[in-house]
């Protein structure tokens, strides 16, 4: 009965370690995923056509998790665009 108990331990630890592996790998694809799609992002943030068309749709459609996100990029291209929109709709 010991063996079997153990052999059950033995292998419930390398199905814990596998599904591990698993999400650590998943993780790391997402996190490259989010890497790339940044980086195209910024360079299209980079254009200001492209900036202007993204926070006016941001502001038009209250997108408040994205918003918070523009002052960043405000701050990433040292500009003033979201607070420049909001003083010109007051």
């Amino acid at each position: 009965m010991k063996k079997d108990s153990k052999e059950i331990e033995l292998l419930k630890q390398e199905y814990k370690e596998k599904i591990q592996k698993a999400k650590q790998k998943e993780k790391e694809r997402k996190e490259k995923l989010c890497k790339k799609i940044g980086s195209e992002i910024i360079s299209l943030l980079d254009k200001d056509d492209f900036r202007n068309l993204f926070f006016d749709y941001i502001q038009k459609n209250n997108l408040e998790k994205i918003k918070s996100l523009c002052s960043e990029v405000d701050d990433f291209f040292n500009i003033n665009y979201t607070n420049n929109k909001e003083d010109k709709s007051n």
